[in-house]
């Protein structure tokens, strides 16, 4: 059974054969046992397993093996995948309000957004100020450097001038924004950097509105648009009149309708939530295609999969 939360949208052009070549198919080979995933995640990557670092710019350049890296990516795409799977249920099953079937829909927007950004070897990590004092403790064991590194909310990225056979560096660069913040900064920047210049025929088109849409409503637009439903007194006037059109359940040509849309800056928040939502189809189709490329060469028979099976036919 494969993962398909959307169908209608194909995004299967050279920007995705060049981020499927390039990211997923490295990471085929590795498997996490569901008991596992909870010893591989970010922050016990950086305590146990650093190999080697330096500092360059205000960022830390650290070194771990291959293995090593691509369990922790996978355990963390995993487990975000259960989030995301429940929210998703939680939209198809749920008979929620206007305001927060928008909120939740966000909800599995991010980490969706998440689960893509770890398929293409990068993503946020949180260190609290306890961790830090030991990563930089561990760290200045390793070499004749000193290494200062604090706590705060980090980007990393792999380093692929730095990358071997066995080993890959990955760049931790403080964001200096909350993991919301960050995320809606990194997101437009990598699909243009890994999909837009790579992309063909409608595949670019596509990328080339959602970059036309973020120079509209700024990069942060989709946290805006969760914040003013959420937050706002104003917003419940949407749970009385049902001002919020749900685009991403009713639209049969996903593609077509995104591509007729105009931007225009404006306060009108109900026009935000319908692009939040192609953004979000956009989103969801990408990693539906780099989970299920995952899946289909050999990790079937894996038990978080098998779980995502046994909820999926819920909704």
């Amino acid at each position: 059974m494969r993962i398909q939360f959307l169908s209608s949208i194909n995004l299967e052009g050279t920007g995705y054969i060049n981020i499927r070549n390039t990211y997923l198919i490295p990471l085929v080979g590795t498997k996490i046992a569901q008991e596992k995933a909870k010893f591989w995640t970010m922050s016990e990557l950086l305590l146990k397993y650093a190999k080697n670092f330096h500092q360059n710019n205000n960022c830390t350049y650290i070194t771990f093996s291959k293995d090593e890296f691509y369990k922790t990516l996978i355990s963390e795409i995993h487990l975000f995948q259960v989030k995301r799977l429940h929210l998703h249920k939680n939209l198809n099953v749920a008979n929620l309000s206007s305001n927060w079937e928008f909120v939740t829909l966000y909800y599995e927007f991010f980490f969706t957004s998440f689960i893509f950004l770890l398929f293409l070897h990068r993503g946020f990590v949180f260190i609290n100020d306890t961790i830090a004092q030991t990563i930089e403790s561990v760290l200045n064991q390793l070499s004749n450097n000193v290494c200062k590194f604090s706590k705060g909310n980090y980007f990393f990225f792999e380093d692929p001038s730095a990358t071997t056979s066995d080993l890959v560096t990955i760049c931790f660069c403080k964001s200096g924004d909350n993991t919301h913040e960050a995320l809606w900064k990194k997101l437009p920047e990598t699909i243009k950097n890994e999909l837009l210049c790579k992309a063909n025929n409608i595949e670019k088109s596509v990328y080339e509105n959602l970059k036309e849409a973020v120079k509209i409503y700024g990069d942060a637009f989709p946290s805006q648009t969760r914040n003013h439903f959420n937050y706002t007194a104003q917003s419940a006037y949407n749970d009385i009149q049902k001002n919020i059109s749900f685009v991403y359940k009713h639209s049969s040509d996903h593609i077509k309708d995104f591509l007729k849309l105009s931007f225009s800056k404006s306060d009108d928040w109900t026009q935000k939530a319908r692009i939040v939502q192609y953004y979000y189809k956009i989103l969801n189709k990408l990693t539906d295609l780099l989970y299920n490329e995952y899946v289909t060469r050999g990790n079937e028979n894996n038990d978080f999969h098998k779980y995502y099976q046994s909820i999926s036919h819920t909704f």
